[in-house]
């Protein structure tokens, strides 16, 4: 009765395990199509890959700092002869739509960021280390309320080559545009939201040329958003420092709940569980949840 029973749980576990591959397979063949590798060649004979993403309207989007070099981009394999007539180009929020004739991959689904949830399964898919497309599949560990959208923290992994490719829902979905990852202890992985496709989209076209300017993300790290400074601090374990840039944040957006989060974090590891306690609460009020490891 007991090697049945540890039988059937066994056969339990192997087709929990096939149907949750099956899942993401699904997932990893639908969106593929809508994937294109890119080169982007500059005038110093230097080259640049990484990936796109084929949107409604027959352009490709990717990531700024793929093409920041260039003065041709092209698909990387494929379509002979077609390369990018123009682009749009927002180098701040590191999106660059190209325009490229004779290049017909099928479009993307698109979604909203703002429909996730912290711990919400995604799939991370794109050309990772220049090679043929390939996929992770991870949760949503963090949201920033950041310009008009929700960037995106990972635990899906990717890698250069990738940027510029897609981070989709459990239904397939795009919902960011992977971007820029952060080695420490424990690496961070970062998409921008769909929502700031809109407004490249009505940004002037130009012909393909080097581009001026750094990204949010590479810039200065005092220039840059509060939520990326204090994932630097906290990987640095610099607590005092986070508890104050944390005050300065709540002061700026007191209804921002990562700031609290992070006020939380920070007071937590200072000593301070009066505060950290009440930070935290205030964080779930808007919307926030701490993992349960950080519990004052």
């Amino acid at each position: 009765m007991i090697r049945s029973t540890a039988t059937a749980a066994a056969l339990l576990a192997l087709a929990s395990l096939s149907a949750a591959a099956d899942e993401v397979d699904e997932v990893f063949f639908r969106v593929r199509p809508s994937l294109v590798q890119l080169v982007g060649a500059g005038s110093d004979n230097r080259y640049a890959l990484g990936s796109g993403v084929a949107l409604a309207d027959g352009s490709i989007v990717t990531s700024c700092h793929v093409t920041a070099r260039a003065k041709r981009v092209e698909p990387y394999f494929g379509t002979t002869g077609a390369k990018a007539e123009s682009q749009r180009a927002d180098v701040q929020h590191d999106l660059c739509i190209l325009r490229i004739p004779g290049l017909n991959p099928r479009p993307a689904t698109v979604a909203s960021s703002r429909g996730l949830h912290i711990g919400d399964k995604v799939y991370a898919v794109g050309f990772n280390g220049g090679r043929s497309l390939s996929y992770d599949t991870g949760e949503v560990a963090e949201l920033y309320d950041y310009d008009g959208g929700m960037v995106i923290r990972t635990t899906a992994t990717f890698s250069q080559g990738a940027s510029g490719g897609g981070l989709f829902d459990k239904d397939g979905q795009l919902v960011g545009i992977l971007t820029f990852f952060r080695a420490a202890q424990d690496t961070a992985y970062f998409a921008v939201p769909v929502e700031w496709l809109e407004r490249v989209k009505e940004l002037p076209s130009a012909n393909v040329q080097p581009l001026e300017g750094l990204p949010f993300w590479a810039n200065r790290l005092d220039r840059q958003p509060a939520f990326l400074q204090a994932g630097a601090l906290e990987a640095d374990g610099r607590w005092q420092e986070l508890a104050s840039l944390a005050r300065t944040w709540i002061e700026s957006s007191p209804q921002d709940g990562q700031a609290w989060l992070t006020l939380g974090k920070a007071a937590m590891n200072i000593g301070d569980r009066a505060t950290a306690q009440d930070a935290f609460q205030r964080a779930a009020v808007y919307g926030v949840t701490y993992p349960p490891g950080l519990h004052p």
